[in-house]
Order: structure tokens, then sequence, then C-alpha cells
């Protein structure tokens, strides 16, 4: 009998935490919200969740780009528009504030333990309020040396479309915001990094400031490159180049130095760049950088930081809006059965995946037969465009022309293209 009583009260421990673990999850999915654009695509863009006082919602600056504002849609599919209040870029994180508070709201819990449970929450691959578990397998890793963040480091499954979601503890309280999948991978693979809610709370207080952008690049201290140099230190950074007219150069750096220290930061490695000009924009340190140049230890002094402003979005410039596009002005030229002859390569045509020798079949449905002679320069579109395409292969697909997107559109682009990986910019 004593052994069963033993069991009753583990067994009855276990259901007690199950339904804790329960109840804060369910909290933690009522509280996230799908992120869409604010114009008449609604464009999925990734996720977010409210927190704090009702009125505060984070998500990551890459899911809303440049816009000033986007949709938000929540568990019951209520819509709500939000405004971006703030944006920091180097830490990966946005603000957002909704006129009227949500009900549910997250409050910021402890930063877990390695091996401890959490749970990542959002809308992956557009699978919409979607929770996976995992276990925090580091507490602070530096994954951009351009950033100064020390990522949680996870295996709660995220995919594109996770992105400014909340990963959170076992009893639904946030820990961070899930942000981005090992480096090289398209999809997860075991490996998923969260923005610590301290930095969060920064952003959201308003005490973040955009860090100086001091104007060189660098690459780490291989040890290739000490024997080529005959340096017998293992420690600071070899500039690859320093951008005319910027801080950096006016303090009189020089391709081909070693910078050994930042802002009263040892430099071993390029990501400690990072942290100095984070701590050098909050006012802590004096502008120092110390650097050996031909043997020679020398310090040279940056700029005082005192521009540096809290993150906010640039207030709107005031653009006149094209009201009326032909297919001509979209950068598409055709023949007068519809064959695309000539392709911009800053039109919308290119952006939106159009070739040479697709041809058109009809304009918002009506066939080109059916349209007026000369209709490419004669017909001017005030909405988005569908146009049905036959392409090469003799398949046929829709695609929608849309002049009046916001954001950034993605151009074609080859592996010659990508930048030296071993070359870190801080520009």
């Amino acid at each position: 009998m004593r052994i069963f009583g033993v069991f009753a009260v583990i067994w009855l421990l276990f259901s007690a935490g199950a339904a804790v673990a329960s109840s804060g999850l369910s909290q933690a999915m009522a509280a996230t919200l799908v992120v869409r654009s604010a114009n008449l695509d609604e464009r999925f863009l990734g996720s977010g969740f409210v927190y704090g006082d009702g009125f505060t919602v984070i998500t990551n600056a890459h899911v809303v780009g440049r816009a000033d504002e986007v949709v938000l849609v929540d568990h019951a599919g209520r819509r709500v528009t939000a405004r971006v209040r703030a944006v920091d870029p180097a830490r990966d994180l946005a603000v957002l504030q909704v006129a009227t508070p949500f009900d549910v709201v997250l409050t910021a819990g402890a930063v877990p333990q390695v091996g401890e449970d959490v749970y990542a929450v959002g809308a992956p691959l557009e699978a919409v309020f979607s929770v996976t578990r995992g276990i925090v397998s580091t507490r602070m890793r530096q994954v951009d040396p351009q950033q100064p963040v020390r990522y949680l480091q996870h295996s709660a499954p995220v995919n594109p479309g996770s992105s400014g979601g909340p990963l959170v503890d076992a009893v639904g309280r946030v820990v961070g915001v899930n942000t981005r999948i090992a480096d090289g991978s398209r999809y997860f693979v075991g490996i998923a990094y969260a923005v610590p809610m301290e930095e969060v709370d920064h952003l959201v207080e308003g005490g973040a400031k955009a860090a100086m952008s001091p104007g060189f690049r660098v690459r780490a201290l291989s040890a290739t490159i000490r024997a080529a140099l005959g340096l017998e230190q293992a420690h600071g950074v070899l500039v690859d180049h320093v951008a005319a007219g910027k801080p950096a150069a006016l303090a009189g750096l020089k391709a081909g130095d070693i910078l050994v220290a930042l802002a009263g930061t040892e430099i071993t490695c390029p990501g400690d760049i990072a942290f100095a000009l984070a701590a050098l924009s909050q006012g802590q340190y004096e502008p120092d950088m110390v650097v050996i140049r031909d043997g020679v230890t020398m310090t040279l002094t940056l700029a005082s930081p005192r521009s540096a402003q809290p993150i906010a979005p640039m207030a709107a410039t005031a653009v006149l809006r094209k009201a009326s596009y032909t297919l001509h002005e979209m950068g598409i030229q055709t023949d007068l059965a519809g064959a695309i002859t000539k392709i911009g390569e800053d039109g919308i045509g290119f952006f939106s995946g159009l070739s040479v020798d697709d041809r058109i079949l009809a304009v918002n449905g009506t066939a080109v037969d059916a349209l007026e002679q000369g209709w490419a320069d004669a017909i001017g579109f005030t909405t988005p465009v569908l146009l049905l395409i036959r392409l090469a292969d003799g398949s046929t697909r829709h695609y929608v022309l849309n002049p009046w997107e916001e954001g950034d559109r993605l151009r074609p682009s080859s592996r010659a293209n990508i930048l030296d990986r071993e070359v870190v910019i801080f520009d």
C-alpha cells in the first residue's frame, strides 16, 4: 500500500504539471498572431505575438521589412491593422502597436537552462498556429558576426513562416523570438535560434540605439594569415577595406591594420566588434581603436557617436504614387500575338519571373485576340494585373503583376555573386 501511495503522489504531481503546461501553451497559442502585408494582396509575412500591455506586438525586422503598417490575424480570424513602432535591423526585431489591446498577452520568463523543454509557436510554412517542442541546446550563441546578439539555440522545429513567433517555456512564458535556422539551410535541420527577451525589452522600452557604422571590413586572423604576416599573437582581426569618408577612415584606420581592441573591448574575432559597437552606441565607452601597423601599436579615435538615436521607423516621405501603368511601363514588350519579346530588368515583369518567349494568352481573364489593337501600350491598369502565360515547355501559369507592391522584391542571382564569407562588413 505504501508503494502504491508513492506512485499515486507521483502521478498526481505529473498530472498537475501536465495541466499547467497545457494551459500555458494554450495561452501562448492564443497570443500568437499571423503577420500579413497591409495592402490588397495581404501577403503572408510571418508570425508575431502579443506582449506586455496588450497594445504591443513583437515580431522580426525581416518580417515587416520597410512597411509602416501590417495586418495581424489572431487565432479567431480577427484582422487588426498595426503600426510599426520601432525596428532594430541589427537584432532583427520589430515592435508593432495596435489601437485596441488584445485580451491575451505573453509575459517574459527566466532564461531557460540547457536541456529544458521549449516550444516554438507560429506559422511554419504558413501552417498557422502550430506548436513544436524541443530543448535548449546552448544559451548564448552569436550566429552572425555583424549582429550584437547572443541567441538561444534550441531544437524545436521552425521553418520559413515561424519567424517572429514566440519561443515559450513549459508554462507558456515567452523566453525568445524565433528568428532563424542554421545558416546554409532553407528548412529546419535540428538547430534554430531565438533572440532572448532581454533584447526585446530594451527595444520596447526605447533604450536600444542604432549602432555606429564605422565603415570597414575585416577578416579573422587564421593561422595562414598569421604565418604570412609573421604575427605571434592569436587575437585581433585583419582590416580588409576602409570606406572613404566614414568614421574609421577619418580616424586614420587603414587596410592592412590589425585591429586588437575597440571601445575597451579586446577583439579576438570579428563577432566581438558588433558588441563593441553596440556598447559604444550607448555611450558606455570611449571610441578608441587599438591597432597594430607595421609592428607598431597605436591608438586611433573614432568620431564620437553623439548622433546615435533611439531605433524607430523612418519618417514617411511624400512620394507621388503613379496611378496607372501599361504593360510596357511594367517592363514588358510583346509582339501582336502576345509573345514577350523583351523584359526590362528594372520592371515588375522581371521581378515576377516572366521571360522572353513566354506568351501572354489572356489579360485579366480576357483573351489577347479579343483585346484592342496595341493593347500592350494602350491599356492603363489601375489595379494589379492577372496574366495567363504559356511557358516555353507548353504549360500555362497565371502571374500577378503589382507595380504598387511595397517592400523588397527578389532578383535572380547566381552563386558567382555571393560575397566572400570570410569577410565581415561593418558599413
